[in-house]
């Protein structure tokens, strides 16, 4: 592919390290590079393109939310996963996807105790950026493995194909890794994988403009320019 175009970001804030975009409307949602180690990356910017540059609308510390997620839900599995991973420092996040007026965030870190990933849902995305108590349950746990290994894969990123949400994670399979894409289907509970790439490390997926084409981000590791990928997804094997 070929840079033809770039949009600064105009913002009083330092903005580095971006790991998921999705978009809902006008509207442009980027999540930086969330742990309890990169406190000063964790926000979910609302952005908007308007006159050849991108202003940010709004900004929200998603750690600090997460935090009070942690001690005013009433849903017990939240507080015990969230109170866990942020007390282990563990809590890391690469995916998020904003759907029917929800945030959805796909953990990459930790891993539930059956090595399945944790995928948790925040009602009223307006609340989220109003500093208003926020609602928030674990959406779903979904065992996300290497199709040829079965080791577990991390999630790196994610987005609804309509009502599915296609997967994007990475497995380790010492010295080497593989990359995987799925489709998941949250009414019949269908997980099926569309795609392993040996040797490669994707970052990131998104809706192409051609029907059912997902474009995947290869990391180059700073070492060469980093690789596009498009693919039907609804290609019959």
């Amino acid at each position: 592919g070929e840079v033809t175009q770039q949009l600064p970001i105009e913002a009083n804030i330092r903005i580095n390290d971006l790991e998921s975009i999705s978009r809902d409307g006008q509207n442009i949602y980027v999540l930086g590079s969330l742990s309890k180690n990169k406190k000063s990356r964790s926000h979910l910017l609302k952005l908007r393109i308007e006159q050849g540059s991108v202003k940010v609308l709004d900004r929200v510390n998603i750690l600090k939310r997460l935090e009070q997620l942690a001690e005013t839900s009433t849903e017990h599995e939240i507080r015990q996963f969230l109170s866990l991973a942020l007390q282990q420092k563990e809590l890391e996040i690469e995916a998020h996807s904003i759907h029917n007026d929800k945030l959805y965030l796909g953990f990459k870190k930790p891993l539930s105790e059956n090595n399945a990933t944790i995928i948790i849902e925040i009602d009223q995305l307006h609340r989220l950026f109003d500093d208003e108590k926020i609602n928030g349950r674990i959406w779903r746990a979904i065992s996300l493995l290497d199709p040829t290994t079965g080791a577990p894969a991390r999630l790196t990123d994610m987005t609804f194909q309509e009502e599915n949400l296609i997967l994007l994670g990475v497995s380790k399979n010492n010295p080497s890794i593989s990359s995987h894409l799925w489709r998941y289907n949250p009414v019949t509970d269908d997980l099926r994988a569309l795609k392993s790439f040996p040797d490669l490390r994707a970052e990131g997926v998104s809706l192409g403009f051609a029907k059912d084409e997902a474009v995947i981000v290869f990391d180059g590791s700073g070492h060469q320019p980093s690789r596009l990928f498009a693919l039907n997804i609804n290609q019959k094997k």
